[in-house]
């Protein structure tokens, strides 16, 4: 029997437990314990300005997602819900946003997923992108015009992605064939581009503007 991808995915499971409330019996499952969802680490970014390191360490955890959500379909499953509330990893380290947790895993299974594995990928990259960003928009603690900045990176980095998929969607006809190695590797650089890109820019009382170089 095949594994699940799931395995790899959700926290290991230490203990199971039900509870009577109001007549109901509700489940409980104890977990190994995740640092924050990648939302949070979004949140902690935006304590300080744009710059490579805080967006490079983004541009990781997004491509881990991208790399994840791949090998998910390829195993003949269906992402689902894969947003910024619903991933998770263990800390704010480069090698840790390598590894995604997720959070809540209802709905990701074999039942009802497209039959074709482009369409399958196509739905949860744009589920994904759909909140990518949302959540920094109320955030209390981010100075307005750092939002602004940050607001404009994200959405640098979600259109670069989302562009990417395009690309490889125009020359690819084939329906059950997904971004390789190589279709990676290209998206890699172009995120390294747009990282670079953020040491060029500079505030002004308007946000965020680049600067001739």
């Amino acid at each position: 029997m095949q594994d699940s991808p799931l395995d790899d995915l959700t926290p290991l499971t230490r203990g199971y437990a039900e509870h009577l409330f109001r007549d109901r019996v509700i489940s409980l499952l104890f977990v190994d314990r995740i640092g924050f969802s990648f939302a949070t680490l979004l949140r902690k970014q935006t304590r300080w300005d744009v710059n490579a390191d805080s967006l490079s360490l983004v541009v990781v955890a997004m491509q881990t997602v991208v790399r994840e959500m791949l090998k998910c379909i390829r195993s003949g499953w269906q992402p689902y819900d894969w947003h910024v509330d619903n991933i998770g990893f263990q800390d704010d380290s480069e090698a840790s946003v390598r590894i995604l947790r997720l959070l809540d895993w209802y709905g990701n299974d074999p039942s009802g997923a497209a039959s074709w594995y482009s369409k399958r990928f196509d739905e949860a990259i744009r589920s994904f992108a759909n909140r990518f960003d949302i959540c920094i928009q109320y955030d209390v603690e981010c100075l307005p015009k750092r939002r602004a900045g940050w607001f404009a990176a994200l959405g640098a980095v979600k259109k670069a992605m989302l562009d990417w998929w395009h690309c490889y969607q125009a020359r690819t006809t084939e329906s059950m064939q997904l971004p390789g190695d190589d279709d990676l590797s290209a998206l890699c650089a172009i995120l390294e581009t747009i990282v670079e890109d953020a040491c060029s820019f500079s505030r002004e009382s308007d946000g965020l503007v680049l600067m001739e170089l």
